[in-house]
């Protein structure tokens, strides 16, 4: 069932991103375009101010969709629907995660395609400089970079599930009047706390480090990624909680 659901969620969604996606890869070739061209400098400027607001539009859409689709889909009048369906609330929450994740992945790779055809143009970088690159890479480095993702992926995991947990909260009954302030401190009430919990233990734990050592921005990264997933876990349940015992749809 969850399967089912989370293609019913990327067709859904994907109405918003795939259009924005081919609008980023057309601007990136315009911009290519038009460095070959030798044309003035306005056009030019343009463009890739142009270029630059879609980004800016993408990361909107996609902090857009993952608050709408929650609110609509379980928070509203069709949640009515959805809380019969035959699946439990961690289904119908992962489904609305799991896609959240996916579009930030592909909203990732179609941004550095994106800068990687301007970059080429720009001689910020050439294919010959990605290929010394890649050889170069040891596994120390290897490992420095897969743990980086990791880290970046349960840190945006941990910011959706914050999302989640902020709309959620907002529907107890006493809130009812005031869902949108009770959302919005909620988000920063957790936010702040989270902030001094890793400033006066994960800093301090960590803080004496040498971060030029490859091995030990690994080992940082590695645990702020255990943080950001331990989190996630708290805030998963304590959606799904109020999902269960405290929501009102009203």
């Amino acid at each position: 069932m969850l399967g089912k659901l989370l293609k019913y969620e990327l067709n859904a969604t994907g109405r918003k991103f795939l259009p924005l996606y081919g609008a980023i890869l057309i601007v990136s070739l315009f911009v290519r375009t038009s460095f070959f061209s030798g044309q003035n400098a306005a056009p030019k400027t343009l463009i890739t101010l142009l270029i630059i607001g879609l980004f800016v539009a993408l990361g909107i859409i996609t902090l857009m969709t993952i608050v709408q689709r929650f609110r609509t889909n379980l928070l509203s009048d069709e949640g009515y629907l959805m809380f019969t369906l035959p699946v439990s609330t961690e289904v119908l929450i992962c489904s609305k995660m799991i896609a959240a994740l996916i579009w930030a992945v592909f909203s990732a790779v179609v941004s550095g395609l994106s800068l990687f055809i301007i970059g080429l143009i720009n001689d910020v970088f050439s294919i010959a400089d990605i290929r010394y690159a890649l050889a170069i890479l040891s596994q120390e480095h290897i490992l420095l970079a897969v743990t980086a993702v990791v880290c970046v992926a349960t840190q945006f995991i941990y910011f959706v599930l914050l999302v989640y947990t902020s709309l959620s909260v907002s529907q107890i009954p006493a809130f009812n009047k005031h869902r949108g302030i009770v959302s919005f401190v909620t988000f920063m009430v957790i936010t702040v706390v989270v902030n001094v919990f890793i400033e006066m233990s994960v800093s301090q734990i960590f803080g004496q480090r040498n971060l030029a050592d490859i091995g030990e921005m690994t080992a940082l990264l590695g645990n702020a990624a255990l943080v950001n997933l331990s989190l996630a876990i708290l805030l998963f349940f304590a959606t799904d909680f109020i999902l269960k015992k405290r929501l009102n749809l009203e």
